[in-house]
């Protein structure tokens, strides 16, 4: 293990890091699995190693973004619209607005 310094080290605070696991639970909720016939693209999106969470506080809440990395992870170049999605999650633990 290495040593745990600011430097070089991502730190969420606890209401970051509840407000990332809610839109996580939320986008894709423990257990989701894709359909028995799913194509590789949906076999893609249906795993976190796909996706960038893009994380930052705001007012009393934290906004997260999923952003796919479908051709860099799993090799496809097929273009999808909109796979990811971007949450604003309230402090409260409320998703405020879910896009």
């Amino acid at each position: 293990m290495p040593e745990w310094t600011k430097e070089g080290t991502t730190v969420l605070d606890g209401t970051t890091l509840k407000a990332l696991q809610i839109a996580m639970h939320d986008f894709m909720p423990p257990g989701t699995v894709p359909p028995k016939d799913a194509d590789a693209m949906s076999i893609c999106l249906h795993k976190w190693e796909t996706f960038d969470a893009w994380v930052r506080r705001g007012d009393g809440m934290t906004f997260i973004n999923f952003t796919p990395k479908e051709s860099e992870r799993c090799g496809l170049s097929t273009f999808v619209m909109d796979p990811g999605a971007a949450y604003a999650v309230s402090d409260d633990g409320v998703i405020l607005r879910r896009d």
